[in-house]
C-alpha cells in the first residue's frame, strides 16, 4: 500500500523547498545594510566610507545630480555642461575608457577623481600609490591628516585647510597638474586644465564620505569644486562601482545564486529518491565460475606451481593425435611415421613439418628436465596443427 501524500518523501522535500525560498527571500529584507556588499564613495552607500550623504546633501542644494550607470566611453551628455565624479572607483578603466575621458575633458568637460586607484588608472600624470617612491620618512605624508592650502583659487575660496590624507608619492616634474592642498612631495588635492576642460583630483575620498563630510570646511570643498548650481550636470559615476543596468548584475553580489542551486539541489534529491522507489528491481549479474578464462587461469596456475612442463607438452600431443587419428580414421595404436605418411598423403601436410614437430614433443613428454622455455614453442606448434585440423574439418563438412 503506497505512503499517504501527508507523509511520503516527497511532501516533506516540497515542504523544505518552499521553506527555503521563503527564508532566503526574507533575509534579503532584513539584512543589516553591514552584511551587503561595500562600495566606497559609491552615492547607495550608507557606510562611513560611501557617499550617499554628499548625493542627498548635493540634491537638496538644487544640483542637478544623477547617477550614471553607463562607462566613460558610453557617456551621451554634452561635456561643456557636465562635471563626472569618479569617488574612489573599485574597476578599472579600459584603454578605450580612458581615452574617451581624455576627449570629454578636450571638449570641455570637468572631472573629480578620488583615490589613489583613480589616480593610477583615470588621470595619468598625478601620484599613483608606489612603494619605491614614497618617503616613509617625510612627516608630510599621510600621518598629516591637516592638509593647508597651496594655491589660491575658486577652489580654495573660504577653505585654508582640510582633514585628507595626502599621497605618499610625490608629484612628478612633468606633471601636468599643479598642487592645490599639500605639497609637492606629498600633494592631497591636485588640479589641471585639458585644453577646454578641467580635471580634479583628491588623494582621499574623505570630504565627501559619509562618516568625514560634517567636519569643518569639507562641504564647502565639496562645492567650490563642483561649482555653482545650475551650471552642469553632476553625473556620479556608479558603472565603475559595479552598477550597471542590467538586473543580473544587482543580483551577482547576492545570494541569489545560492538559493537557486539549493532549491535544484532538493528537486534532484526529490527526483532521485522518487525513481529509486519506483525503478524496476532487476538481479545482480553474477560471473559464473565455470567461465572459459578462469579455467583457463587456474590451470595454468596449477601447471606454474607443480614445475609441470613435461605434462603440459603431453596433453596438448595426446590432444593432437588424437584429432590426427580421427582425421584419417586411424586405430588408437597407429604409431607416428604411419600417422605422419597418412597426414601427408591425404591431409597434405608437410611430412618433414610434421614428422618433426611429433617427435619433438614425444621425446618432451619423457624429458624430466624439460623446462618452461622450452615447452612453450612446442606447445605452440602442437596448437597450430590442431587449428589447422579443424579448417581442413571444416572444410570437408561444406563438401
Amino acid at each position: 500500500m503506497p505512503a499517504s501524500w501527508r507523509t511520503s518523501d516527497l511532501t516533506v522535500l516540497a515542504v523544505a523547498a518552499v521553506g527555503t525560498v521563503l527564508l532566503t527571500g526574507a533575509s534579503f529584507l532584513v539584512a543589516p545594510p553591514d552584511s551587503l556588499p561595500r562600495s566606497d564613495g559609491s552615492s547607495y552607500a550608507a557606510h562611513p566610507d560611501g557617499a550617499r550623504a554628499a548625493y542627498l546633501l548635493l540634491k537638496e542644494l538644487g544640483y542637478d545630480v544623477e547617477r550614471s550607470f553607463e562607462p566613460v566611453a558610453a557617456l551621451r551628455h554634452a561635456p561643456e555642461r557636465t562635471m563626472l565624479v569618479l569617488a574612489s572607483p573599485s574597476q578599472r578603466p579600459s584603454e578605450q575608457d580612458v581615452k574617451a575621458l581624455r576627449a570629454f575633458l578636450e571638449k570641455g568637460g570637468r572631472v573629480l577623481a578620488t583615490g589613489p586607484a583613480a589616480a593610477a588608472a583615470f588621470l595619468p600624470g598625478v601620484p599613483a600609490r608606489n612603494a619605491k617612491t614614497a618617503n616613509p620618512g617625510d612627516p608630510r605624508l599621510a600621518r598629516a591628516r591637516r592638509q593647508d592650502r597651496a594655491l589660491p583659487g575658486a577652489i580654495t575660496e573660504a577653505v585654508e585647510s582640510i582633514e585628507m590624507a595626502a599621497s605618499t608619492s610625490p608629484l612628478a616634474a612633468d606633471s601636468p597638474y599643479v598642487v592645490v592642498y599639500g605639497s609637492d612631495q606629498a600633494p592631497a588635492v591636485l588640479s589641471a586644465s585639458v585644453e577646454k576642460g578641467q580635471a580634479m583630483w583628491w588623494a582621499s575620498s574623505a570630504p565627501l564620505a559619509n562618516g568625514a563630510i560634517g567636519r569643518p570646511q569639507h562641504v564647502e570643498l565639496l562645492v567650490n569644486t563642483l561649482g555653482p548650481t545650475g551650471a552642469r550636470t553632476i553625473l556620479w559615476d556608479e558603472f565603475y562601482h559595479g552598477h550597471t543596468r542590467s538586473f543580473w548584475s544587482y543580483i551577482s553580489d547576492t545570494p541569489f545564486f545560492a538559493a537557486i542551486t539549493q532549491v535544484l539541489g532538493i528537486v534532484a534529491l526529490a527526483l532521485f529518491t522518487y525513481a529509486r522507489r519506483r525503478r524496476p528491481i532487476r538481479g545482480r549479474v553474477v560471473e559464473p565460475r565455470t567461465s572459459p578464462l578462469e579455467f583457463i587461469d587456474t590451470m595454468g596456475g596449477l601447471y606454474e606451481r607443480a614445475g609441470a612442463s613435461t605434462s603440459a607438452v603431453a596433453t596438448v600431443h595426446a590432444h593432437v593425435r588424437r584429432r590426427l587419428l580421427a582425421a584419417l580414421g586411424l586405430p588408437r595404436a597407429t604409431d607416428d611415421e604411419r600417422l605422419v605418411a597418412a597426414a601427408a598423403e591425404r591431409l597434405a601436410f608437410d611430412r618433414a613439418e610434421l614428422s618433426s614437430t611429433l617427435s619433438h614433443a614425444r621425446a618432451a613428454t619423457t624429458d624430466p628436465d624439460l623446462t618452461a622455455q622450452q615447452a612453450v614453442p612446442l606447445v605452440a606448434q602442437l596448437q597450430g596443427l590442431a587449428t589447422r585440423l579443424e579448417r581442413v574439418g571444416r572444410g570437408q563438412k561444406r563438401r
